[in-house]
This record gives C-alpha cells, structure tokens and sequence, in this order.
C-alpha cells in the first residue's frame, strides 16, 4: 500500500486546503440552495468531522477510509472541488478510472479554485493515472442495445469508446429480443480494443437470474465464462435452459449450482462462500482494527468478528466492514487484507449522543474545577492560619516564659502571692488555647487535601467535552482567509 502512495505526507496539506476551501464555499453562499444559514448544525458539525476523519485515514495510508468519509463530505457540501480530493485517492486506491474522470471534470472547470502547484499535481497525477488506461469500443447493428464491463453497467453506447485500465474484462451487450453477447477482452493500455457483435434472434423471452454471495470479488463464472466479481449490480440476462454456475475466490471454498432457466422467468441464487482452512498459507492474511470507541459490534463479510483488535484471519483481498455502535454513525465500507493489516476506526458521534456527552464532561469538568478551588482554598486558609497561629505561640510562650522567670525569682523560687498566681496560670492557659488551636488548621489544610484530589481525580478521569470536537482547521463555515507561503497554502480563521 506505501508503493501506491503519492508521497501524500507533503500532498495531505494540499488534501486538507482544497476540501476547506470547497467546504467553506458552502458558508460564503457559493451556492444559494446550501447558503451558510440553511445548514443545519448537525450537517455541520458531521462535515467537519468527515473531514478529519477523510485526512487522518489519507495520512496513514488507508485510502478505503478516506475514500469512504470524502464521498461522505462530497455529498453534504455538494461542490466539484471535492473532486481534487477524490482524484488523488482514487489514484492512491488503484481505480485510475475513477481518478481521471474526477481530475478531468475537476481541471474543465472555468474555475475551479486551484492554485498553480495543485493544478499541476492535478494534471501530473491526470497524466499517470491516464498511461494506465486502453479503451474498448463495441460494435452491432442492433439498436437500442445496452453495454456491460465486468457485469457493470456502463453509459456509453455501442460505437463509444469505454475508457478501461489495461487488463482482461468481461463486455457483455444486451438488446431486448436477441440473445445475451458475453466476450473476454484483453485491453492493452495505450490502446483501443474494437470488438464487433452479431446479435442472435431469440424465439423465447429472456431469463433473469440475480446471483448474490456473503464476500466480495467472488469471480462468477457461468457455463466456463466470467459474468464479473460480486456484488453483481443487477441481474443476468439469459437464454432459457440449464446453466452451471461457479463461484470462486482465493481463500474460499468453490461453490456450484446447476439451475435451469424458464423463457421470461426471473429467480435468485444465493452462493455463501466458505474459508477453505486447507488453503495455501499466503492466501490469508490478518486485520486488526483498533476503535476509537468501547463495546462497538463489528461485522466482516455479514459475520460477527470476535477480538478484532487482536487480529481476525481471513482471505487476502477485498472485505466488507461494518461497525454499529449505540450514539454514533454507522461505518459501512471495504477495507484490503493484506499479510499484516491494521487500521485506525475513528467512530463519529451523533449530534444527540454529542450533546449529551459534552453536557456531562462539562458538568464533571465544573465540579472537578469547583472541588480543585475549593480544595486549594481550604489549604490556603488552613496553611495561613497555622502561620499566623504559630506567631501567636510564640508571643503567648514568651509572655509566660517571662511570667514564670519572674515567679521565680524570689528567694523561695516560688510565687509569694496569689496574684502572682494568677498571672503565671493566665500566661500558661493563653500558650495552652494558642496551641490547642492549631488542630483547626490542620484540619482545614487536610480538608482542602481531600477536596483539591477529589477535583484532580475527577479532571483526570472525567470525559474531556473537547474530545469529538474537530480541528480548528476544519471549521469550514467560519470566516477562512488564505494565506499563500512558501511552503504552500495555509488557512487562518475566525472561531
């Protein structure tokens, strides 16, 4: 996955400016039907987090993840900028396709907003992902016939070229009343493929089988012919008869089923695909996924995964993940099992989990502030006392250490009088209270002790109300200005 980044370490700040800007067009009333005032604060606030989360996955790598938050943001701002951002994962992710029909829309654009560094990554990366790609251009004199490439439909027409990435595919052409066409074409890149198909005449309506399985990039393979890798988009048009149906993939079990197919009839086929346990060792690899949040249930392939931050093994390849969680949005996207595969899940709050959350962390964080005052206080005033107090200890024990010495100093070494008596017990009871005293003080100070641990204990281990907030950067509808640098495009903002 490194081989297939494009030093995206210097690229992800360029990411991050393009998808602000596009963003933040939404607050500055680039487009009346999403002016800053009609966004609600939910779809806000869920902007910027996919935002953060789209440029945390690019950074580390996981072009699944980015690709899934970007189209998230794409579709919540609505604005053809995005389109950069998309390019550059695309490539990152390996569907040249996709890449160059998102940098072409993006680079015709009158004005697109780019600045000349990114105009040139957009049109270097146009360039590369182009060299990648041939072309197909399919033939028949049958009108109104519909084209498919790997089991995918596609808008072009016959006679149109269909831009493809070099390799072998499966083109299909279908036309009501003639006969499916399957044919295996290799396209080269550079290169345009032309196939020309002759349409057979049916007798009999045509029979429509949806073919589906539990794991994705299963090959389907009917009568010894690739019909494409599920999931299958639509159904499968066939002549009546009987078919044998195949689905294969590394790691897995091949699973078959002979159906028999009536003139106009429309069935399913369900093939669940199993771990083959006695496959090659290199055909399975392991996925640890670490998740922002607790208890969360997860799914690979439909099944619950048991331990998933220890690591599931399970066939190289595409496999489909969901996460669900009680308050948060649901992830639902692909991720590519390699030998070793680790991937970072940020889990997204709801807007109503959100408030609650902030609501009680800010109300721990307030009582934690009020006890650590409190506390801070009672030490405070209980330390001054004891200064204080000690002063007067030393004023009541002088005055009785001078009582005394006068008592003393007759010949007797004793008080000769009553009054004599009564200074030297006055003097010894004030010294006594001055020194009884200082228990208050230091209960105080132990007092505030318990009360500053009990506010540091709960500032410590209470939730932080900061903890889902998004990154200053991506406050995309407060007021951005762009600063240009010399080491690129920076934003600043007013929050």
């Amino acid at each position: 996955m490194a081989s297939a980044m494009k030093t995206h370490s210097n690229e992800s700040w360029r990411l991050r400016a393009v998808l602000l800007f596009a963003i933040a067009a939404i607050g500055f009333g680039a487009s009346p039907a999403v002016a800053q005032s009609s966004v609600p604060d939910a779809v806000r606030q869920e902007a910027r987090q996919r935002f953060d989360a789209g440029l945390e996955a690019y950074d580390a790598g996981d072009f699944e993840g980015a690709l899934a938050e970007f189209e998230r943001a794409y579709e919540l701002t609505a604005h053809p900028l995005v389109l950069y951002n998309l390019g550059l994962v695309h490539a990152g992710r390996g569907d040249s396709v996709a890449s160059v029909e998102a940098l072409e829309k993006l680079l015709a654009a009158p004005s697109n907003g780019l600045d000349p560094d990114e105009t040139a990554l957009a049109r270097s990366t146009l360039q590369a992902q182009s060299a990648k790609l041939g072309a197909v251009k399919v033939t028949t004199t049958v009108s109104g016939a519909r084209l498919q490439v790997d089991g995918l439909d596609v808008s072009a027409l016959p006679g149109e070229r269909i831009r493809l990435r070099a390799g072998v595919h499966q083109v299909a052409v279908l036309a009501p009343g003639f006969a499916p066409s399957h044919q295996r074409v290799t396209v080269a890149s550079g290169s345009l493929q032309t196939v020309s198909v002759t349409m057979e005449p049916l007798d009999e309506a045509l029979a429509h089988l949806t073919i589906t399985s539990n794991v994705a990039d299963a090959s389907v393979i009917v009568n010894d012919t690739l019909m494409g890798k599920t999931p299958l988009p639509s159904s499968l048009a066939f002549r009546p008869g009987r078919y044998r149906i195949r689905m294969e993939r590394v790691g897995y079990r091949q699973q078959e089923r002979v159906v028999d197919l009536q003139p106009g009839g429309t069935g399913s086929l369900s093939l669940p695909m199993f771990v083959d346990l006695e496959a090659r060792p290199d055909s399975f690899g392991e996925l640890r996924l670490s998740i922002s949040e607790p208890n969360a249930v997860v799914l690979l392939d439909g099944q619950p995964a048991i331990a998933p931050a220890r690591g599931v093994r399970l066939p190289v390849g595409r496999h489909h993940l969901a996460i669900r969680r009680d308050g948060f949005y649901d992830v639902e996207r692909e991720v590519i099992v390699e030998a070793s595969t680790a991937l970072q899940i940020e889990l997204l709050p709801r807007p109503s989990y959100l408030r609650d959350y902030v609501e009680s962390a800010n109300q721990t964080r307030t009582w934690a502030w009020i006890a650590g005052g409190v506390g801070a206080v009672a030490i405070g005033s209980g330390t001054g006392f004891l200064i204080w107090n000690g002063g007067e200890k030393d004023v009541a024990s002088r005055a009785f250490e001078e009582q005394k010495a006068i008592a003393t100093s007759g010949p007797t070494g004793m008080c000769d009088s009553k009054t004599c008596e009564d200074l030297v017990n006055i003097r010894l009871n004030r010294l006594k209270e001055t020194r009884g005293r200082d228990k208050w003080g230091y209960l105080t100070v132990g007092v505030g002790a318990a009360a500053l641990g009990t506010g540091v204990a709960l500032f410590l281990i209470g939730d932080d109300p900061e903890r889902y907030a998004p990154t200053p950067e991506s406050d995309v509808f407060g007021s951005l200005r762009l600063d240009v640098a010399s080491d690129g495009l920076s934003l600043r903002g007013r929050f």
